[in-house]
């Protein structure tokens, strides 16, 4: 997902069609927003070059978020654990239903 985010920031910094961008996730049995890391993904983050790629990649996204000349807007729709919450302190708003919460699990 970080890759795709990636890749569609890079689009977004020249589009020109619209105003904002709104984050949301697509439709699941569980009705997560983003539920971060997938754990077979982060298991093979076995060392510390692994671990500094990950971060570095999602850091660029997060600038590269920031510094859209767009509103961005999260819809959160449930669950945004690890890399999801991340994903929600990256727009300037956060829109929330009430079965939606917000949890940085990487940390106790």
């Amino acid at each position: 997902m970080m890759c795709d985010l990636h890749n569609a920031l890079q689009d977004l910094e020249s589009w020109n069609h619209g105003k904002g961008l709104i984050l949301h996730a697509e439709p699941c049995s569980k009705n997560y927003f983003c539920s971060g890391g997938h754990l077979e993904t982060v298991r093979e983050i076995d060392s510390h070059e692994k671990g500094f790629q990950m971060s570095t990649l999602m850091n660029e996204c997060a600038r590269r978020l920031r510094n859209l000349p767009l509103l961005t807007v999260c819809l959160v729709e449930g669950p945004a654990l690890g890399g999801g919450a991340e994903l929600t302190s990256m727009t300037d708003l956060r829109l929330a239903t009430s079965n939606s919460w917000v949890a940085f699990v990487q940390c106790k």
